[in-house]
């Protein structure tokens, strides 16, 4: 970038556009008491554009120039920058993003992942550019892993970043959000809280196979065809039943309608598949 060609000067409101904008939302009682300043005391800090034929694309200054909107402004002051490529307005974007006290860990983490989607960088490149270590770009998008739910508890404060990484490994994210600011658990109680559940999942995931495995086994000796059961934390699920050919599905078929089956004639097979149950 090319900063010796930057001018300064004032231009209309209406001949500025949004550029790719890196904040998911804008609050409208952020917007509300900027524009009220702007009102008092004028608009104090330009925005960046760059050229777009007649008019301008906004790079950084979103914020300011929503709230000059709002405020009734005809003309705002902008620092003009026309040798700015597209992926150096993506870095300006982020890097005034980042400079906000403000910012979110959610909207920091969205700010990573636009810049690498938009221009192929990688989170070492993201680093540098940020004076950041790698490590804390990966930890800062491990976040955008979790639900929805618990993304906007972060977003408003009820849970910390550090919480957010915790449960992104959680069984059930979710339900353990809403517990840990239900019992207000600091960092350390929601570690062990989330090791705990996983620790529960890991045993009952390990008794089930066992007890399904040997259901299975009796079941397939008793009928002299393979079968496999899958059965869902609440109770339903489905049993299968293999067979090969027509015979062994009139097989089934009559064992189902309670006929006196021949499983002698029957032999022990995995191939296609009925559902019976």
């Amino acid at each position: 970038m090319d900063v010796a060609k930057a001018v300064m000067r004032t231009v209309s409101i209406d001949l500025i556009r949004p550029g790719t904008s890196l904040r998911r939302q804008f609050p409208e009682n952020e917007i509300d008491e900027l524009a009220a300043s702007i009102r008092e005391k004028g608009m104090l800090q330009p925005v960046l554009v760059r050229p777009r034929g007649e008019a301008f694309e906004l790079i950084a200054g979103e914020r300011r120039w929503r709230a000059a909107q709002r405020a009734g402004l005809r003309e705002i002051p902008v620092i003009v920058r026309p040798e700015v490529t597209d992926t150096e307005a993506i870095e300006i974007a982020l890097i005034e993003n980042l400079q906000r006290e403000d910012l979110s860990p959610i909207a920091e983490a969205e700010a990573y992942h636009k810049l690498i989607a938009a221009t192929g960088c990688s989170q070492q490149d993201i680093a540098k550019i940020i004076g950041k270590t790698e490590s804390y770009v990966s930890h800062s998008m491990r976040l955008l892993k979790l639900p929805e739910p618990v993304q906007r508890r972060i977003e408003a404060g009820g849970l910390s970043a550090r919480h957010g990484r915790l449960l992104v490994a959680a069984p059930n994210p979710t339900a353990l959000a809403a517990e840990v600011v239900r019992r207000g658990l600091n960092t350390l109680q929601t570690e062990a809280l989330v090791q705990k559940h996983a620790a529960t999942r890991r045993r009952t995931s390990r008794t089930r196979g066992a007890a399904t495995a040997a259901f299975e086994s009796e079941l397939s000796a008793q009928i002299g065809l393979r079968v496999t059961l899958r059965q869902k934390r609440r109770g339903d699920g489905t049993l299968t039943v293999y067979f090969s050919d027509a015979a062994q599905l009139d097989y089934v078929v009559a064992a189902l309608r309670g006929a006196p089956p021949v499983i002698a004639t029957v032999p022990l097979v995995a191939s296609a598949n009925a559902v019976a149950g």
